[in-house]
């Protein structure tokens, strides 16, 4: 399993070989307790279409799942202390 700044850094420069949904789940919670939910959706919006251009399915990057994933994920941060563990949503 990578680091959390391995799997930022990974994801940044699209260098990772996939992104799978768990991978999502806890990138989101970590973006979300270093940045706020300002800067992550920025952050998610910038990174998920670059990482769908590098790996040629530009089209994959969809802003309204986006913004849905990342309510579910900022609700459950805030309302269970446990879920602000980034491994805890995605064990």
């Amino acid at each position: 399993m990578l680091t959390d700044d391995e799997l930022i850094a990974g994801f940044e420069a699209a260098s990772l070989p996939s992104f799978q949904h768990a991978d999502h789940v806890r990138l989101t919670i970590l973006y979300l307790t270093r940045y706020g939910r300002d800067e992550t959706q920025k952050k998610l919006f910038e990174g998920l279409r670059r990482f769908a251009a590098a790996k040629g399915v530009p089209d994959k990057f969809h802003i309204t799942m986006t913004i849905a994933w990342l309510d579910l994920v900022d609700d459950a941060r805030r309302r269970h202390p446990d879920a602000r563990d980034p491994s805890a949503l995605v064990t």
